[in-house]
């Protein structure tokens, strides 16, 4: 089997193409239908979306006077579902989602202008298209578990809010087992034992603990749905960055092998479609004309994978750091449990006891001004 077949970038783009279509028809639906069975989610954005003071609230996030808030909405739809307002308080809105594109021509098709016109962006790579410390506040609302790597995209939204900002995320518990795993609900997400939890039938990753090192983390249960907040780590900040741009390069990596890869295809068959004579030559001779063509796509593909070896390489540099750095957090913690320990052995000795009184006296003379 071709190894490039078990590219995550092949595997996302086949999630995205099979689910495509279903996606397309919900939102086809709710546009044509004002709103399915949900026509006042309709009616809010198309007047402007939900006032966002909660969350620039005296609960929520600080901004410096003088500066307008930023906040990104993830897998916003064809309309955000956020206004522009918190209160009197403008607040600059980034609405981005992967089917953009799509949305745009949906949108035409319906005579439907949104105040926000949604761009083309993935959760995975979020701070390729906005950068470290973007935005005020990440916002993502029953979208990430529609992506291909949920965890992936918390980390990369982490990546993009600032140290004073915070990630949002609302989503109904157990959405694709509610679905029966149709189209794009391929992930549940929920709270077990205190911890946030994301799963599917082949694994469970307990985000709390992955991000323990990168950022606090409060989930809670709000009748159906799961509500969580995250706010960035400064001690894990650095850490959380090598890590996002390693696996960007990989990314990248495997983004250009697929390309180079799909490019000698597509050349291939155009050849191999070809019928009697092209410019004089036959279609055997075209074929061998572009045979060097393909040679070098299979050197560019090589030196590509060379690079994801060395940037594997890199991330399991930063896991190494992460694991020692935990490991001396555990010593740190046991040293200062072994102290506290000591100290409460030596208020419950004798001796402790019996000099209370003198250290009494002592205290006395201090204040009173004496030799002590």
């Amino acid at each position: 089997m071709d190894s490039r077949a078990k590219s995550p970038v092949r595997h996302q783009i086949d999630s995205w193409r099979q689910g495509l279509h279903y996606e397309i028809d919900f939102w086809r639906s709710w546009m044509a239908s004002k709103g399915l069975g949900w026509p006042e989610d309709f009616r809010s954005r198309l007047a402007g979306g939900y006032d966002v003071s909660d969350i620039f609230g005296p609960d929520g996030v600080g901004v410096p006077e003088g500066r307008m808030p930023v906040l990104v909405d993830v897998g916003s739809g064809p309309i955000s579902t956020l206004s522009l307002n918190a209160g009197e308080m403008k607040v600059e809105v980034y609405a981005v989602d992967p089917l953009a594109d799509f949305y745009g021509a949906l949108l035409v098709e319906h005579d439907i202008v949104p105040f926000i016109e949604t761009r083309f962006g993935t959760a995975e790579d979020l701070s390729s298209f906005f950068g470290r410390d973007f935005a005020d506040v990440v916002h993502c609302k029953n979208a990430l578990d529609h992506s291909f790597d949920p965890m992936r995209g918390i980390e990369e939204m982490l990546e993009v809010s600032r140290s004073t900002g915070m990630v949002l995320l609302g989503h109904r518990r157990n959405e694709a087992e509610f679905e029966n795993y149709s189209g794009f609900h391929q992930w549940n997400f929920d709270l077990r034992d205190g911890e946030f939890v994301i799963w599917n039938k082949g694994q469970q990753i307990s985000v709390t603990d992955r991000l323990r090192e990168f950022a606090c983390c409060d989930a809670r249960l709000q009748d159906e749905f799961l509500m969580v907040r995250l706010r960035k780590k400064a001690s894990g900040a650095e850490a959380l960055s090598r890590m996002v741009a390693a696996r960007r390069m990989a990314r990248i990596g495997e983004l250009s092998a697929v390309l180079i890869a799909t490019a000698a295809i597509a050349s291939k068959a155009e050849a191999n479609s070809a019928v009697g004579n092209v410019d004089g030559k036959p279609a055997e001779s075209r074929l061998l004309a572009v045979e060097p063509e393909f040679a070098s796509a299979q050197a560019e593909i090589d030196t590509v994978q060379a690079q994801l070896v060395s940037a594997r390489a890199e991330i399991k540099a930063v896991q190494a750091e992460l694991t020692s750095a935990r490991a001396q957090t555990k010593t740190v913690q046991g040293e200062i449990a072994s102290a506290h320990a000591q100290a409460d052995a030596l208020q419950a000795s004798t001796s402790w006891k019996v000099t209370a009184p003198l250290r009494f006296v002592k205290r006395l003379t201090k204040l009173a001004g004496g030799p002590y």
